[in-house]
């Protein structure tokens, strides 16, 4: 009984071993003075994402690695460098079911700036910002900054101004019209409680060649390989996996005229 007993005991040790072996790696190009690294894993089920666990990872000259990570589940890496934060979000959405895989068109991404523009119309933020859009012609996944500005009851911030970064997930599944994905339509990347001088302040910059990482049972390390890290400037913004600045579009206030959109 008892070495029954001692073999179940090794059998859940081992067990729980393994399920902590995931890691995450890449090579780190260029001058940025990286301070910290560490991934987050996002419980996005029912709590608006806000809710959070954090791995802190470590600094390897140019290397950065986050390992002991669960070897099941998404995980988006956040580096705090000299000149600001820089935050992996998940853009991946499900693969599009035509044949040959059709892209996002130009005149999907108006439709889907116009829903948003529409739904955040009499939303809670004053302001709303696009700062990706990314997927195929039946599933788009959007990035969007926002602010509520003013006294807000509650905020503990001097000022009353809440900031927030959310990913929006779309569904196009019969070709026919955009709507929300049922399962998750959005949940909040990020949300802090600021103060004017604090929103100022900001310096963030997601990419998101660095967020979604997956790590499964069968493939739990993943190296990113080299990537080239935008430099954050002032206020909220994305950045391509060259690091060069994606395209933002202003949906609330909405505009007059919609700019070219490509």
């Amino acid at each position: 009984m008892r070495r029954a007993l001692s073999l179940a005991v090794v059998a859940w040790n081992v067990a729980a071993s393994l399920a902590v072996a995931g890691s995450i790696r890449a090579t780190i190009e260029g001058d940025q003075k990286i301070k910290s690294v560490s991934a987050i894993d996002r419980n996005t089920r029912g709590t608006d994402g806000v809710v959070s666990t954090t791995h802190t990872g470590r600094i390897e000259g140019r290397e950065i690695v986050v390992d002991k990570l669960p070897d099941d589940g998404s995980f988006d890496l956040r580096l705090e460098t000299a000149d600001g934060l820089i935050a992996g979000w998940n853009a991946s959405v499900p693969p599009s079911e035509d044949d040959p895989p059709s892209p996002l068109a130009v005149s999907q991404k108006r439709e889907l700036l116009q829903k948003l523009a529409t739904m955040s119309r009499r939303a809670f933020p004053h302001e709303v910002v696009v700062l990706d859009i990314q997927g195929n012609a039946q599933h788009a996944a959007i990035l969007t900054t926002s602010v509520r500005r003013g006294n807000i009851i509650g905020v503990g911030a001097v000022g009353g101004w809440v900031w927030r970064a959310d990913r929006y997930e779309y569904e196009n599944p019969d070709d026919d019209t955009w709507a929300p994905y049922q399962e998750q339509p959005f949940y909040a990347v990020d949300r802090r409680e600021v103060s004017p001088e604090q929103y100022a302040q900001l310096r963030v910059t997601y990419v998101a060649a660095l967020g979604g990482i997956r790590l499964t049972a069968d493939k739990p390390a993943v190296d990113l390989g080299r990537v080239v890290l935008p430099k954050p400037a002032a206020g909220v913004h994305a950045a391509a996996a060259d690091g060069h600045a994606t395209r933002e579009f202003t949906v609330k206030p909405p505009p007059v005229d919609w700019p070219a959109i490509e």
